[in-house]
């Protein structure tokens, strides 16, 4: 779904076919016309590998057609969600380790908002809360959170300016643990530290506050994710009448 025609590729396409391992169906720097993506559906490919090295380019790439995507009308609203879903996890992964870095806001404010256009209908909105796999990856995990909490919002009525800060809250709610996510440390093997875990919603908020962040529902979805309505949660073991 990620994939589209481009006068330049820039990272190696890689697919898998019939029972044989992974093999190269496009090199790095070259261009991928719209002919060349037919031939892998209707081939019946729908999944294609990026090697880790490329992870960068590929995060670009589809920054590069977000857009194109997010406003094509003619997608149903299944693989709108799939592209919103893929494009969110692909750009996390560069952003996340370093999201107070120049320029990462802007990155991340811009997925948001693309994310906040599609969960605004109803039918896309339906199609994002439905059951899926558990992501263990901090990536995948965050963009989880992320369109999930907006789709439950949109459909609650909240307007496009809320949901598009709830999306960005989403989106670097965990981002206090990006040492783990440096390490490669999935979701539930990063969590055994419990001291550090239960530190890492303030430092995270702290993090992007250093960094200007002024959206105020963004810094406390980040801050209180972790809070629960009986006080019990932490770190500040607020409850529902604080």
């Amino acid at each position: 779904d990620l994939l589209a025609a481009d006068p330049v590729l820039p990272c190696e396409i890689w697919i898998r076919h019939g029972t044989g391992g992974p093999m190269l169906y496009r090199a790095r720097d070259v261009p991928f016309c719209s002919n060349q993506l037919e031939r892998l559906r209707a081939c019946g490919i729908d999944t294609v590998l990026v090697p880790r090295e490329d992870e960068s380019a590929w995060a670009s790439f589809v920054e590069q057609h977000l857009w194109t995507w997010v406003q094509d009308s003619t997608l149903p609203a299944a693989r709108r969600v799939r592209v919103l879903f893929g494009a969110t996890e692909a750009i996390l992964k560069s952003v996340l380790p370093a999201p107070d870095a120049p320029g990462m806001a802007g990155r991340i404010a811009d997925l948001a908002d693309a994310a906040a256009v599609v969960l605004a209908g109803p039918d896309a909105a339906l199609e994002a809360i439905q059951p899926r796999d558990y992501a263990d990856e901090l990536p995948a995990h965050s963009a989880q959170v992320a369109v999930l909490a907006a789709a439950i919002a949109a459909l609650a009525g909240v307007g496009p300016d809320t949901l598009a800060s709830i999306v960005r809250g989403g989106l670097v709610h965990d981002c206090g643990r990006r040492q783990e996510l440096a390490r490669g440390a999935g979701f539930a093997q990063a969590s055994r530290d419990w001291q550090r875990m239960r530190a890492h919603p303030a430092r995270g908020a702290e993090l992007l506050e250093q960094a200007g962040w002024k959206d105020r529902v963004a810094l406390e979805i980040c801050r209180s994710h972790h809070e629960r309505l009986d006080g019990s949660g932490y770190p500040r073991g607020i409850g529902a009448e604080s």
